[in-house]
């Protein structure tokens, strides 16, 4: 075998594979191809059961933003978030959301309300994820590289009327002239200096909408 390619092991486990098939085979020649076992007893025990063995004692009744809000209480001048050499404490990150997020109340984002979020890795985009659930939004990721028909088409399949983005990315959003959808510049500071920095106290269950995913199509 390829020894570039596999390790010892994997190759050992693909024999032991193909021992099965040639034994599921010989016990059952009659049998569809489909219903030939591929793994031993032991293995799918192991994936089944000993694999799965992750259950941990949380507290499930808490939401993301509640969770994240009391690590603010524990560790507020900890580092939470570090990109490209920019730096943002828990105390920071949360209160900026804060900010964002009550500029959204203001907007009329309601709960479960789907807001689109076209950002790239940056300190803005995690200030924004968190400010939309805050609002009790549930954030539409939009990739800044997606084509300006697709992104209308997910704007407004998904009722999106609230979108946030990054200064550079505005441009990409001028495409839509329709009055129902509004566009936000996350880095523009001044925009939401004069909202409150204190938690919005949006009541948040764990069954709320976190976010809306849309594939490709292949998947």
């Amino acid at each position: 075998y390829a020894t570039a390619l596999f390790a010892a092991s994997t190759v050992e486990r693909m024999g032991k594979h193909y021992t099965q098939i040639l034994q599921e085979i010989l016990q059952a020649p009659e049998q569809p191809i489909k219903e030939i076992r591929l793994i031993s007893a032991e293995e799918e025990q192991l994936l089944r059961d000993g694999f799965n063995q992750t259950q941990v004692d949380e507290d499930w009744s808490q939401s993301v933003v509640a969770l994240i809000e009391e690590q603010v209480s524990k560790r507020g001048d900890e580092q939470a978030v570090i990109c490209e050499g920019e730096r943002l404490t828990y105390r920071e990150l949360n209160e900026r959301a804060n900010q964002v997020a009550r500029f959204l109340l203001e907007q009329g984002c309601e709960k479960n309300e789907i807001v689109g979020i076209m950002a790239e890795r940056s300190l803005a985009m995690i200030i924004g994820l968190l400010a939309i659930e805050k609002a009790g939004g549930a954030y539409l990721p939009i990739d800044p590289a997606t084509p300006a028909e697709r992104i209308q088409y997910l704007l407004e399949d998904s009722g999106a009327r609230l979108v946030l983005t990054q200064t550079k990315l505005i441009e990409q959003m001028t495409f839509t002239d329709s009055a129902e959808i509004a566009v936000y510049d996350l880095e523009d500071e001044a925009q939401y200096a004069s909202y409150e920095r204190t938690n919005p106290g949006v009541p948040l269950l764990p069954d709320d909408l976190a976010y809306v995913l849309y594939t490709s199509g292949s998947t």
